[in-house]
């Protein structure tokens, strides 16, 4: 065993040796391609290193050749810059001689010319008013010379006077009238009320009856039993004993008599049935209707509930006793206490019920007919009795209607010959006016004339201000193009100072950058021998490994006896070496790609941070901005994306041309761009306050409407009330209120006045006679008044639309506020009896034409005095 494991240990051995020499072999051809690989890289970064070298040179020598040409154009701008400004100045003070006087003779210009205009339209306006005056005086001559004549010819022969008085007296006596049938109205109304009641009542009655046997008889059919009814549809029970025959048969009540069912009662003749102990009743003396319960009802007694124990044990064979509570003892002993109804018992009492109802059904339909006779009669008593009042109601308000036509005709005949005399004095004093005013506006016209014909003529001054013109235009084109040339060799030398900094910047970082590109070169070339050196270590590699292979290989064939035993063994090891070597060589290569790419990433990185650092120079250099604040400067957003370079370059060729196209730089902009955001800042302030204000008056306006909201509910409410009560003291009963319509909002509801006078129904407003509406408006009017008393009320012709009565009934409420308030009424009214209820009469005469006169009378003492002088 030992010799064969030292056999096999030699054969793995030498086995393991020959794998490992293998993979030796394949690391070394591997290793000499990667180094071949990594020695052409090198190659290619040395070249690439050299060109940028070059690059680098060309861009120093450019740099210094332009710093050079920009030094050369820098030494001569300060004279150039003071010689510009110099002539600027000099064409600003010319500019400045030539203004001023171009706007003095300007405001000379404007003068003569408003006061040419002012006066020309002077004239304009003293002629026309002198037309129209001459006019005015003509027709008020003419009108006056016509109203004279009228005034002549007028007269009065007192006919309207008497028609009035025969209107009045129809009147009173079509309203005694109606106040006489109003009554019979409403007794009329009162009876057919009271009718009405007693209708509905025995309506309502019936009505409960009715549905009481609908729901009986709808019960007791539902409770059908279909085919073969049940023998309690036969039986007739005296009212008080359902429970008790319940109690006694319960659901055996259901059975018919039908021999052909499978349950059912068969009638068997009675026999001499047992008497009952104490003489008590049997239930067959309250149950009737059917043969077949006969026996069995014979034997079933009624006993009162506190009997029925003691009387049980005495019952014979088949006997049983009931209480009509619903009680039963039984002759076996068994007993049942009164509890709920059997359905058989609620069957019977709903059927005693369905007759009680249908017998008093007919009584109470009696009574409903008897009573909707008598309604019948009041409705036809009370429509005549309304028909006789509206056509009475209608004859008073032709008649109201006549006696306001005259009133009026005559209230109108009186007014047209005031109207004719005041008219007529009025003209006189106009006429006398109009002959002033004609003779000042001719004085007027005539002085300003003159005026206008010594202005001198204005033809050569405006002449002279168009050449001034014209040569302030010249000076001002000169000065802007002076100055934008200035401000273009301003610009320039600013350039060429930013762009010598530039210049300087670049050179020194091209410097820097050549000079780490010849470290990176100097460590390529290192890197470049290194591996020279490796690929020549590696050339004799192979035959060295050859010369290996074949002693081994001689080993291997003397050692192959022994390696069978370790077969095995042997496999495995190799397996294992296997998988070592494979993540070995794994390992080196991705190490050694690593670092190639890492040197290859150095290199690369670099030269990006160098293209960087120009683009950046660039960008100052063309854009004044950081890299950081590209998109600011091209109004370009985060989320945006960098426009295509084409596209950019297209866009700023535009814009060039469209610069050009605009013509010279406006060299106010700055000023006026100032200016304007001072008017911005301005507004946005006003616009700020304003806001603030807005705000503040909405704030204002909801506190007012919501205190005004609860002042008009207040006032409204008061005024309700005293509306309700002055409507019953002026038509002496009745109702009436107010009611807000249209909106839930107080401010924007409309008014809805509802009014009930004595005899009618609650409608609105305009649905009543024309005195009536005049009344509820008067009642209204004082309503308000006293919501917010004053010290004094002018009532101006209030009673014109009314009649005598209500009149009358007006000067009692007018007395009464006055008496319970501070309240003093000046009425100005025609009536008579108005007239005659007041404390004093003011009469207002024209004693003479044009001239007024007032005459008083006290009329307390107009009384005291005549009752003295009686």
């Amino acid at each position: 065993r030992e010799r064969e494991a030292a056999a096999a240990a030699a054969v793995h051995r030498l086995t393991l040796a020959r794998e490992n020499l293998d993979q030796e072999e394949e690391r070394a051809r591997r290793a000499k391609q990667q180094l071949e690989e990594r020695k052409n890289q090198i190659s290619s970064d040395m070249v690439r290193e050299r060109n940028l070298e070059k690059d680098a040179e060309e861009a120093v020598t450019r740099l210094e050749a332009e710093k050079k040409e920009l030094e050369a154009a820098s030494e001569n701008e300060t004279p150039l810059a003071e010689q510009l400004r110099e002539e600027v100045n000099a064409l600003q003070k010319t500019l400045n001689e030539i203004q001023a006087e171009f706007d003095k003779k300007t405001e000379t210009i404007a003068a003569e010319t408003a006061e040419r205009n002012s006066l020309t339209r002077q004239i304009e306006t003293e002629n026309t008013q002198l037309s129209r005056i001459a006019a005015r005086l003509d027709d008020a001559l003419k009108e006056k010379a016509g109203l004279e004549v009228e005034l002549g010819q007028s007269g009065s022969d007192g006919s309207g006077e008497s028609a009035l008085k025969n209107g009045l007296a129809r009147l009173a006596e079509l309203t005694k009238s109606s106040e006489a049938a109003e009554a019979a109205r409403q007794k009329a109304d009162e009876a057919e009320r009271a009718n009405r009641d007693k209708v509905k009542q025995a309506e309502t009655e019936v009505t409960r009856l009715e549905a009481e046997a609908k729901a009986l008889s709808s019960l007791l059919e539902n409770n059908d039993a279909g085919e073969w009814p049940g023998i309690i549809e036969a039986l007739t029970v005296t009212s008080g004993y359902e429970v008790a025959l319940g109690a006694a048969l319960g659901d055996e009540l259901d059975a018919p008599d039908a021999s052909e069912a499978d349950v059912f009662w068969q009638t068997i003749e009675a026999k001499a049935s047992q008497d009952f102990d104490g003489n008590l009743p049997s239930l067959d003396k309250f149950v009737k209707g059917h043969g077949a319960l006969e026996r069995r009802l014979s034997q079933i007694a009624i006993v009162e509930a506190s009997k029925g124990a003691a009387l049980q044990a005495s019952l014979k064979f088949g006997q049983r006793l009931v209480s009509k509570e619903g009680d039963l003892w039984r002759w076996d002993g068994y007993t049942r206490k009164a509890g709920a109804k059997t359905a058989a018992a609620i069957r019977l009492e709903q059927r005693n019920r369905l007759e009680e109802v249908t017998r008093e059904l007919a009584d109470r339909q009696k009574v409903l007919d008897k009573a909707q006779g008598e309604l019948k009669s009041a409705s036809e008593i009370l429509q005549q009795s309304i028909a006789t009042e509206k056509e009475l109601r209608a004859r008073i308000r032709t008649e109201e209607q006549e006696v306001s036509k005259l009133r009026a005709q005559q209230a109108e005949e009186i007014r047209r010959a005031a109207a004719k005399q005041s008219r007529l004095a009025s003209l006189t004093d106009a006429a006398k006016e109009l002959e002033t005013e004609k003779a000042g506006l001719a004085a007027g016209l005539k002085e300003n004339e003159a005026q206008l014909a010594a202005l001198p003529d204005g033809a050569n001054s405006r002449a002279e201000i168009e050449r001034l013109r014209e040569e302030l235009q010249a000076e001002r084109e000169d000065l802007a193009a002076k100055r934008s040339e200035s401000d273009q060799k301003q610009r320039e030398a600013a350039h060429r100072r930013d762009r010598l900094s530039g210049i300087d910047q670049e050179i020194a970082t091209w410097i820097d950058r050549n000079r780490n590109m010849a470290e990176h070169f100097v460590q390529l070339e290192m890197r470049f021998q290194s591996t020279d050196q490796e690929l020549k270590e590696l050339d004799g590699k192979p035959e060295e490994i050859a010369a290996k292979r074949a002693d081994l290989m001689d080993e291997i064939a003397r050692a192959e006896g022994g390696r069978a035993s370790a077969r095995d063994k042997l496999a495995e090891a190799e397996s294992v070496l296997a998988q070592c070597d494979a993540a070995l060589r794994k390992c080196q290569e991705a190490l050694a790609s690593c670092r190639e790419e890492r040197v290859r990433h150095q290199s690369e990185t670099e030269h990006t941070a160098q293209v960087l650092t120009g683009l950046c120079d660039q960008i100052r250099e063309k854009l004044d901005c950081k890299p950081d604040q590209i998109r600011a400067a091209g109004d370009i957003g985060e989320d945006e994306a960098i426009p295509d370079v084409a596209d950019s370059e297209r866009r700023v060729e535009r814009l060039k041309k469209e610069r050009d196209g605009m013509g010279p730089v406006n060299l106010r902009a700055e000023i006026e761009a100032k200016e304007v955001e001072e008017q911005l800042q301005t507004l946005s302030s006003e616009r700020q306050d304003l806001e603030a204000a807005i705000a503040r008056l909405r704030q204002g306006i909801s506190s007012l409407n919501r205190e005004g909201r609860q002042r008009l509910l207040a006032a409204f409410k008061q005024v309700d009330q005293h509306f309700q009560e002055l409507f019953k003291q002026v038509f002496g009963g009745g109702s009436a209120h107010l009611t807000l319509t249209e909106s839930d909002d107080p401010l924007a509801a409309g008014l809805e006045i509802m009014a009930s006078p004595p005899g009618k129904k609650l409608q609105l407003m305009s649905l009543l006679s024309g005195g009536e509406q005049a009344l509820t408006a008067v009642a209204l009017l004082f309503a308000v008044f006293l919501t917010n008393p004053a010290p004094i009320c002018v009532l101006d012709e209030v009673d014109a639309p009314l009649d005598d009565v209500n009149v009358e009934r007006l000067c009692n409420l007018l007395i009464k506020i006055a008496e319970h308030s501070d309240t003093r009424f000046l009425v100005v009214t025609h009536h008579p009896i108005t007239m005659a209820r007041m404390d004093r009469l003011f009469g207002v005469t024209m004693a003479e034409r044009g001239v007024s006169q007032l005459v008083s009378v006290d009329l307390e003492q107009a009384k005291e005095i005549t009752e003295t002088a009686a």
